[in-house]
């Protein structure tokens, strides 16, 4: 049923009554490949709309995400440098409005991801609540990710010490961050930094192949 849920959404289905919708035009074929079993009269039916509700109502999202996350984590076996991207597997922190969440008064949702670079693979996500903010989530987020001798990248946001520190200290990883504003001491200290007479080692073309 959550795989008729996900083809309906990303067909451009948006409310409980359009994914049912579309679970009643699919094919017994597309059903049968779901897993969709056969009723008593022999034949196949797509879930109906108070059974899509009551799947949607008692689903946590986060639950759902973390599971995603790590089946995808678990299967990304894809060797990155065959595929031109830098010796270190790499991992982006960001946060962005859920597109198509926003309904009448109801404002967007907003998720905070983690997702690799290359190839581009989700590995875990969560609801970033009206009530918070990103910085709250960036710990539970990467909790459950194996991050040794990964590279993790995030913006000016999520420079706080502590975060930065168990990042390190206890994930094990490496990160890149933009130092802005948020920060005046470290900003200061980077511009300080004789930057004219540090060597260029890596640079990526317009195809994303890196080069030493």
């Amino acid at each position: 049923m959550l795989l008729i849920c996900a083809c309906a959404v990303v067909s451009g289905a948006r409310t409980v009554t359009e994914i049912t919708e579309w679970g009643q035009r699919a094919t017994t074929t597309v059903l049968e490949e779901f897993g969709i079993r056969r009723h008593l009269l022999g034949r196949r039916r797509a879930p109906s709309h108070a059974t899509l509700t009551r799947l949607l109502a008692a689903l946590g999202g986060d639950a759902l995400d973390t599971a995603i996350g790590a089946y995808l984590a678990e299967h990304d076996h894809t060797d990155i440098r065959a595929a031109g991207s830098p010796p270190r597997p790499a991992i982006a922190v960001d946060g962005k409005a859920l597109t198509g969440s926003a309904h009448r008064q109801r404002r967007h949702r907003h998720l905070l991801s983690a997702v690799t670079h290359a190839p581009a693979v989700t590995l875990a996500q969560r609801e970033v609540g009206a009530k918070t903010n990103e910085t709250a989530a960036f710990r539970p987020l990467l909790e459950p990710l194996d991050l040794a001798g990964t590279v993790v990248t995030f913006d000016a946001l999520h420079i706080v010490k502590d975060q930065v520190r168990w990042l390190v200290q206890e994930k094990k990883a490496h990160y890149i961050a933009v130092i802005k504003g948020n920060q005046p001491t470290a900003s200061a200290q980077l511009k300080a930094l004789p930057w004219e007479q540090v060597p260029v080692a890596h640079t990526a073309g317009p195809t994303g192949r890196w080069s030493t």
